[in-house]
């Protein structure tokens, strides 16, 4: 009998969950990353008021939701939560919070060059 072996898209999960406080809003934001993946080359994003999610959720009008590595660099300023991406997404209808999303469409150029800048981050 020979050997049958498989592949999953759901090996190697990893994820991470990055806290953003503003001392002008008294609720924190939670940016949320699943990878998977043989190379974990695979990825979804979310922004949630909420710390507890489902990553299985692919479809949410309670959560910002971004497929793909390396959906965006970000800053915190005041009550917002700047984010510089390719491509904007669609606001969330019940998204329940007192943080000002923005998003910020930017050219490959411009992107490529947030890696350089200290004042952005990653998800």
């Amino acid at each position: 009998m020979l050997p049958i072996f498989g592949c999953s898209d759901y090996v190697n999960e990893t994820y991470k969950i990055k806290p953003v406080a503003s001392d002008k809003v008294n609720e924190m934001i939670f940016i949320k990353t699943k990878n998977w993946g043989l190379t974990g080359d695979n990825q979804i994003t979310f922004i949630s008021p909420d710390r507890n999610f489902d990553f299985n959720k692919k479809d949410s009008n309670d959560h910002y939701i971004f497929i793909g590595l390396e959906p965006f660099f970000y800053k915190q300023s005041n009550d917002s939560l700047i984010l510089y991406l390719r491509t904007k997404v669609n606001v969330p209808k019940n998204f329940k919070t007192k943080w000002k999303i923005i998003q910020n469409v930017v050219g490959n150029p411009e992107f490529m060059d947030l890696y350089r800048n200290k004042d952005v981050k990653e998800p």
